[in-house]
């Protein structure tokens, strides 16, 4: 890619008031277009749908919600039983399953209501349990973002939690920070990672189900260093969320660098800047400066290799903003 051919443009961003919000909807598998009758109804939960990727269409995941009278309500149901970690919906699927073929996976996917903002940290949490009539259990549940429906089983998401979780009384929180390097668009749950990779315990010999099941509740994407108590059940409203005439704005100048000019200037009005992070497209972060009493600051890039980075800056009222600019030399 020729980095030159970027035009140069000052970033005025606005604050992003929608901090401390889930970008998931949904996230408890409440609500629901029709309510669950049989197998396989993964997409009667509204905004969920079944991947594609290691799957077999005759199977997938089960959409269980006290709507229904039988086998596929909550809390008791073909699974074993289980009582939501709230509400009255969740899913139960499983993380693997060799005896239909290698890498099979019931992984289960949404579209966050907005997409993350680049070079920004973020907590993904999820509570699981496996369930009662389960033989086996695995470790490696986790959740994997992606700018489209695509979520190869390749050994690569944000989250693969190593310990193999057993608990079938209560519900244990899978929870990772990551730096986003991408404006991710969806988010998968399940194990990413390959047979070959992940570890696998017999819980339960005497098991009816020659099964690696496990329940799934309440999905939670939210900015980092936010009360994930209270912010998990407040879904992301991107009417409400973005303010469009913000008193404090971001301005970076100019937003591409070379030979001729390599100083990048930042600065925020009506505010003073607290501390910036650079990050490199890979969401390594780079650079990292802490200030005091500035509303402008200026850094070298110098040492940054060419290509196209982001950068947060936060201001001494804790209010996180976001840019991009290139190095083109």
């Amino acid at each position: 890619m020729n980095f030159r051919s970027f035009l140069p443009f000052v970033a005025q961003l606005p604050v992003i008031a929608g901090f401390g919000q889930n970008l998931v909807s949904n996230p408890g598998f409440e609500e629901y277009s029709s309510c669950p009758s049989t197998y396989n109804q993964v997409e009667r939960a509204v905004g969920w749908f079944r991947s594609t990727n290691g799957n077999d269409p005759e199977f997938h995941t089960e959409y269980l919600h006290a709507c229904n009278s039988g086998i596929f309500s909550s809390p008791n149901n073909t699974w074993g039983y289980q009582e939501p970690l709230s509400g009255e919906g969740y899913m139960a699927l499983n993380t693997m399953s060799p005896e239909i073929f290698q890498n099979y996976r019931e992984n289960i996917y949404t579209q966050l209501i907005a997409p993350t903002q680049i070079g920004v940290e973020y907590t993904v949490r999820v509570s699981i349990s496996h369930t009662d009539n389960s033989q086996f259990a695995t470790n490696n549940f986790g959740i994997k973002l992606s700018t489209n429906t695509d979520f190869p089983i390749d050994n690569n998401c944000q989250l693969a939690l190593a310990d193999v979780v057993m608990n079938k009384t209560g519900w244990s929180t899978v929870t990772a920070t990551f730096i986003a390097d991408q404006a991710y668009t969806h988010l998968a749950i399940g194990n990413f990672m390959t047979d070959d990779n992940t570890m696998v315990i017999e819980a339960c010999s005497s098991c009816p189900y020659d099964l690696f099941g496990y329940y799934v509740d309440d999905v939670c994407l939210v900015p980092a260093n936010t009360d994930l108590c209270s912010s998990c059940k407040e879904r992301f409203n991107p009417t409400l969320g973005l303010v469009t005439a913000a008193p404090e704005m971001l301005t970076l100048s100019p937003t591409l660098l070379g030979t001729a000019i390599q100083d990048l200037e930042i600065s925020l009005q009506n505010n003073l800047i607290s501390s910036i992070e650079v990050f490199d497209a890979g969401g390594r972060s780079v650079l990292s400066n802490r200030y005091r009493n500035r509303s402008s600051v200026r850094i070298s890039t110098t040492d940054l290799a060419n290509g196209a980075y982001s950068i947060a800056v936060v201001s001494e009222d804790a209010t996180k903003l976001t840019g991009r600019f290139v190095v083109a030399r």
